[in-house]
């Protein structure tokens, strides 16, 4: 299955009301330059969180992900052309700094992640690490934000400009993406370390090879137990329980095979091992016995017995895994359809 994993990361905006006060000079119109040349490159950005969320194709996250880099670049020319206000330098640094931040994780990090081909092939330890280096870095994003906004609220208090640090729509569609991220991260994590497991299962189960498929089962029932019990202490996601069922459903699957199926399957490379042996020994003589005849024919029958039995449980658990992992994903993607907000953007100047 290829499970094709896009992480977003959170930057902060606050949009400026300037009201009738005192003010030195033109301090008021100065701040809402300072803000107006971040609105392209939040713009862009909520756009693409939202198309990659709901189209989640790779090469559509990849083109809009260079267009919110131009945007970014926008935003620093237009900030690093303001000059400093009065020889107060410190809110437009703050944002220059900012703007820079934003741009160097969004380059780095989400190239990285976007242009991954293989990204499915990441061990649990290292797709837990990936999703942490993003959460760091939006930390990051998030102090630098909060430095912008007391920037900002020093420059209003210095220079006596009525101001009003307010959430618009867009911001506000920022912060409901962060959130819906960080739960989907959640349990995506609960999910894909069993998933993981599955498949270096597989690739043990297609080499025959009985001692890692038993370690692999052990670590499979494990996980599947410890998931399920995390996801009974998760809260519903306003009120929505889809996604947190969906992966229940599927580490429940993967509880099943591992107590029931997957033993199965060992057993039969034991019993096909067993066989190979007497069919050797057997075929490296002209001459038997009745009853060594007998012996062997009873050893075929048992052997087919074995393969057939073997085809029904392989049978059951290819057909169920595709229907629970196939639930899963349309299950993901209509939980973010349904909550990540949508974003189109009209009018952006480049």
């Amino acid at each position: 299955m290829k499970n094709f994993k896009i992480f977003f990361l959170l930057f902060l905006m606050f949009s400026v009301k300037i009201g009738r006060a005192q003010k030195v000079g033109d301090a008021g119109d100065y701040l809402t330059a300072i803000a107006n040349a971040q609105v392209e490159m939040n713009s862009r950005y909520m756009q693409y969180m939202s198309t990659a969320a709901h189209l989640l194709k790779q090469k559509n996250a990849e083109t809009l992900r260079r267009q919110v880099l131009e945007s970014i670049t926008n935003s620093q020319l237009k900030t690093t052309a303001l000059p400093a206000f009065a020889g107060d330098n410190n809110l437009r640094q703050s944002s220059i700094d900012y703007i820079q931040l934003v741009y160097n994780i969004f380059n780095n990090d989400f190239g990285k992640i976007v242009s991954m081909k293989e990204i499915e092939e990441q061990s649990f330890n290292e797709m837990q690490k990936t999703i942490l280096i993003q959460e760091k870095a939006a930390q990051k994003l998030i102090e630098a934000s909060l430095a912008v906004t007391n920037a900002t609220l020093d420059f209003a208090k210095k220079y006596r400009v009525d101001f009003t640090s307010q959430r618009d729509k867009l911001s506000e569609k920022l912060a409901v993406a962060a959130r819906l991220n960080h739960y989907v991260n959640e349990v995506f994590l609960l999910f894909y370390k069993c998933n993981w497991e599955d498949k270096e299962i597989n690739k043990a189960i297609e080499a025959k090879k009985v001692n890692e498929i038993e370690q692999g089962r052990s670590a499979l029932l494990q996980y599947a137990v410890i998931g399920m019990k995390v996801l009974e202490t998760m809260k519903n996601y306003d009120g929505d329980p889809s996604l947190k069922y969906s992966c229940r459903e599927t580490l429940n699957f993967y509880k099943q095979i591992a107590q029931g199926e997957i033993p199965q399957l060992t057993e039969f490379y034991i019993t096909e091992e067993n066989y190979n042996k007497i069919k050797k020994d057997f075929e490296a003589s002209a001459k038997h016995t009745k009853a060594e005849i007998f012996a062997y024919n009873a050893e075929i029958k048992n052997y087919n017995t074995a393969v057939t039995r073997y085809n029904q449980v392989n049978n059951f658990i290819l057909a169920n895994r595709r229907l629970v992992l196939n639930n899963y994903n349309s299950t993901e993607k209509l939980f973010l359809d349904t909550h990540m907000p949508h974003f189109r953007e009209k009018n952006t100047k480049k």
